[in-house]
């Protein structure tokens, strides 16, 4: 089977490096809270968008 044209093969510290190049960062979500009650969270942002809906803002 033939090479397909451009393909090549590098290392994880060159692709890292290129990746850095391009402004990529390392990302990765925040982690939770030990104590954090998901079922309060829930029931506070369904509050919140009530509460917001209701609200006239003036500017």
């Amino acid at each position: 089977m033939p090479k397909r044209q451009g393909e090549r093969k590098f290392g994880l510290c060159i692709g890292w490096d290129y990746l850095k190049k391009c402004r990529y960062s390392a990302q990765r979500p925040r982690p939770r809270h030990a104590k954090a009650d998901p079922e309060a969270q829930q029931e506070f942002k369904k509050n919140c968008t009530k509460k917001l809906e209701t609200r006239s803002f003036v500017y």
